[in-house]
């Protein structure tokens, strides 16, 4: 924590940066028809070979390159406050995701918050019932990619074909079953809230009351296709908007309070109210 000017003012500053890189790889075989007598070792030696040129359904070996998920992010954060009463927080997020086209990789999410110290007004010193009150507002952007990867182009996918040459199964690629989508882009979320944080009679009473708004907009969807049309059974789209909004409220006691024993009990109850704002034609909201 850093201080400037005096003692009465806080500056604390975060910087980061991330990097995030998955992917795998698999492979497989299988044997059949083995007599009962072969050891699971002698098996796999001769997984290629036992019954391989007459009937080639026996045996088969595959792999897979997964996709890999790509994610770059730079991120910074600043909380200041003055005389330890009066709050502000202000964040920023750049993400970048390999599962959108070059055009949309990159999304920016910004929050903010204040928060004020009700309690440590001079105005509040003399109601002693009064442990601690501090009012409270924020509001923040993030980001959600949670789709397949590299869906936004057209993927192949390696596998045999029902056609022999020598009685050897050839190789192909196909189509994935996902059609691709070059305008997909991030899917984002706005966070509303103001909220009230309390604690009474030596803080033996204590709680929140919070008032939110959130709202999600091109919402992310795979949408299914009719595969005997398209050659697809699915595609990757923004469909639309929603929103919640409701109140919160939570209470807590300590209902004992011993030197060494302490009991306490929490009570809290949520009113919630969500909306559909905007759907994209042909989509069914029934998941």
């Amino acid at each position: 924590k850093i201080k400037l000017f005096n003692e009465n003012h806080g500056l604390d500053v975060t910087a980061g940066h991330e990097i995030n890189n998955s992917y795998g790889e698999s492979i497989s075989m299988y044997g059949n028809k083995f007599p009962a007598s072969f050891s699971s070792e002698r098996a796999f030696g001769m997984m290629d070979q036992y019954l391989g040129g007459t009937n080639p359904i026996n045996f088969g070996i595959s792999s897979n390159i997964i996709t890999p998920n790509r994610w770059i992010s730079y991120f910074g954060r600043v909380n200041y406050s003055f005389l330890d009463r009066y709050l502000f927080t202000a964040t920023f997020r750049a993400d970048a995701s390999s599962k959108f086209p070059s055009a949309n990789r990159w999304g920016y999410f910004p929050a903010a918050a204040v928060g004020w110290r009700v309690s440590d007004e001079s105005f509040m010193k003399h109601i002693n019932w009064i442990s601690n009150l501090k009012l409270r507002a924020s509001y923040g952007e993030a980001g959600n990619d949670a789709i397949d990867a590299n869906k936004w182009r057209l993927q192949w996918l390696s596998g045999t074909t029902r056609y022999s040459i020598n009685e050897l199964l050839q190789s192909a690629y196909n189509p994935d079953n996902t059609m691709p989508n070059p305008n997909v882009k991030w899917e984002s979320t706005i966070t509303r809230n103001i909220g009230i944080d309390y604690s009474l009679f030596n803080s033996r009473l204590f709680g929140a009351i919070d008032f939110y708004k959130n709202s999600t907009k091109d919402v992310l969807w795979l949408v299914p296709l009719d595969p005997s049309t398209t050659g697809f059974t699915g595609i990757y789209k923004n469909v639309g908007s929603t929103s919640n909004k409701g109140i919160e409220f939570s209470a807590g006691s300590d209902i004992v309070r011993k030197k060494d024993f302490v009991l306490t009990a929490n009570f809290n109850i949520n009113f919630n109210k969500g909306s559909i704002n905007e759907l994209a034609p042909g989509i069914n909201p029934f998941y």
